[in-house]
């Protein structure tokens, strides 16, 4: 998907910022964002002059509003992409090794995406925080210790851990919540289902599975290194996850299906 015969689809994931950003480099112009439209029908030019026999038309003004279509973005963007020597296409040819692939690369493949399950734990406290910064900040804190709790469960871009298979080998990515275009529990419905994803590749080579690729005090509570190494023993849901294999890290731009 996401090809110029791309007609139809489902976005599930979309970083416009970063497909913004990277679009710029590659057409090496600042992007515009176009608010409206000013159209003119105006067909007077085509009437060869017959204005004595009555056959002038009025000339029509007026302005649209832009309404935007992901599809419509994210073929562009592909379009931008094609023949450039640092993007790999997994779908259009067998040439390239997900192993090999070096950091920077933009590659297109189709795969299956897992959210591992210790992250439901995970994503359980989230529907809780609310409740559970109140029962915090409510006993006995002042007010600085009330502020610091609050920006650590006051996070709006609170990453989300995936897996996904691609020619026997693994890559591991973080989904950002804003550019989620589905609920989490929906995101469970297409792990069955077989999606087109456009990422970046962030490492050269691949990660020995002995380092978590994921850490629910960093990528979900915002919790920096001191805090981080000054806790005591974590509870459920708060461990770092791990892969069963070594794998390679990207950054996801848009998934669909």
């Amino acid at each position: 998907m996401c090809s110029s015969d791309l007609i139809f689809g489902d976005v599930i994931y979309y970083d416009e910022k970063k497909i913004m950003e990277y679009s710029s480099v590659i057409t090496r112009q600042h992007n515009l964002t176009i608010k409206e439209y000013e159209i003119s029908d105006d067909k007077s030019a085509h009437m060869n002059l017959k204005i004595l026999g009555g056959d002038l038309k009025g000339s029509k003004k007026y302005k649209a509003e832009v309404k935007e279509s992901l599809l419509y973005n994210c073929v562009a963007f592909e379009k931008s992409l094609n023949g450039r020597e640092d993007f790999a296409d997994f779908i259009e040819s067998s040439k390239w090794d997900i192993n090999t692939i070096g950091r920077g690369f933009i590659i297109k493949f189709n795969g299956y995406m897992k959210v591992p399950e210790e992250f439901d734990i995970t994503q359980t406290i989230q529907r809780f925080k609310p409740m559970l910064m109140d029962s915090i900040v409510n006993d006995g804190m002042d007010e600085t210790e009330k502020k610091a709790f609050k920006s650590f469960f006051e996070v709006s871009d609170a990453k989300i851990p995936v897996l996904i298979d691609i020619e026997e080998s693994l890559i591991s990515s973080k989904l950002i919540g804003n550019n989620m275009l589905v609920t989490y529990e929906e995101l469970e419905e297409y792990e069955d289902l077989e999606v087109t994803i456009i990422a970046r590749v962030t490492t050269n080579n691949l990660v020995d599975m002995k380092k978590p690729f994921y850490d629910p005090l960093k990528d979900f509570m915002r919790l920096n290194r001191t805090l981080r190494r000054t806790m005591g023993e974590r509870a459920e849901g708060l461990y770092e996850i791990y892969a069963d294999q070594n794998y390679k890290t990207v950054e996801i731009l848009a998934i669909y299906q």
